[in-house]
């Protein structure tokens, strides 16, 4: 059985995680940070905190047997992102990171503002 491990803390992670939850011969962990109180969680195995940077998160791959990695977390966690892509490559694990359209104006209405004192 392959080993999954979904870092998420997007609707799109856990949508994800609940999918490949259906699939035969895969484990899925599902990865949060912890920063939302009530996260909207899929049925699977849950893991909720951080890892302590690229060598936490080396260890906790090498430890859990994690045989593939989808960074499907929020588009402003670049460091997250980072820190996944290198501790994949350190230990050879493929790695998937999920990219979401960007929004289209066209179809999201918002104002655009050159800083949080404006937005207020």
């Amino acid at each position: 059985m392959k080993r999954l491990l979904i870092l998420g803390g997007t609707g799109d992670a856990t949508k994800l995680a609940r999918e490949a939850s259906t699939l035969p011969d895969l484990e899925v962990i599902y990865s949060l940070a912890g920063r939302t109180s009530k996260p909207n969680l899929p049925d699977c195995m849950i893991r909720i905190s951080g890892f302590g940077g690229v060598e936490g998160l080396l260890s906790y791959l090498r430890e859990t047997e994690i045989d593939l990695v989808v960074d499907a977390t929020h588009p402003f966690a670049a460091i997250m992102a980072d820190h996944a892509g290198k501790a994949c490559n350190e230990n050879n694990i493929p790695r998937l990171k999920y990219c979401r359209p960007a929004w289209a104006q066209d179809v999201v209405s918002w104002i655009s503002v050159t800083d949080y004192k404006t937005a207020a």
